[in-house]
């Protein structure tokens, strides 16, 4: 099974550095360009699906247009999104996730995209999905024999230990949270 991993896409950042408002329009609308370039690659590499691992938006309360022109790119690729908010657009009361205008958006542009908001497996064409939540989060892809970590996986599908019994199906797992590194400065 093929899919495509992304993350960070940070539809509607204002860049407020740019000071020319014709420059900074142009920036902004080249972020849902390249939506339309992900769906390329879909179909392009036959992928069944594409992951947001975090930051779909930029905010958790995104304008109107914004919210329009990223459904509109996402409805476009024909094949299941699959986002989990991040720290940007984190999910919750008042967050773009639960806004009427964002569910209306996305079902008449995008109804191929589901956002999980919850740490629940979701199944889809034969691999398990588990959102979570951890501190260094990674993206696991774990093969039919394989295994992650256990700390970083709730069950390992190899050896069936953890919270429930092994499938057959691939598990694809991802995680977002905020990591800061320490910047560690040159010798002079």
């Amino acid at each position: 099974m093929k899919f495509i991993h992304t993350s960070d896409w940070q539809i509607g950042a204002p860049f407020a550095r740019i000071d020319d408002p014709h420059k900074r329009a142009l920036v902004r609308q080249a972020r849902v360009d390249v939506i339309k370039r992900v769906g390329a690659v879909v179909h392009e590499n036959g992928a069944a699906f594409v992951v947001v691992a975090g930051d779909l938006f930029d905010s958790p309360s995104v304008d109107k247009a914004t919210v329009a022109a990223a459904c509109s790119a996402i409805g476009q690729m024909e094949v299941p999104v699959y986002a989990i908010p991040g720290n940007h657009d984190h999910a919750g009361p008042g967050s773009i996730w639960d806004q009427e205008f964002f569910l209306r958006e996305r079902e008449a542009l995008a109804p191929n995209l589901t956002v999980l908001t919850e740490t629940e497996p979701f199944v889809e064409d034969g691999a398990v999905i588990l959102p979570v939540l951890w501190r260094g989060a990674q993206l696991w892809v774990i093969r039919r024999n394989g295994c992650a970590h256990p700390r970083h996986m709730p069950v390992c599908p190899r050896t069936g230990r953890g919270s429930s019994s092994p499938t057959a199906a691939p598990r694809v797992s991802w995680a977002r949270s905020t990591t800061k590194t320490k910047a560690t400065p040159s010798p002079t």
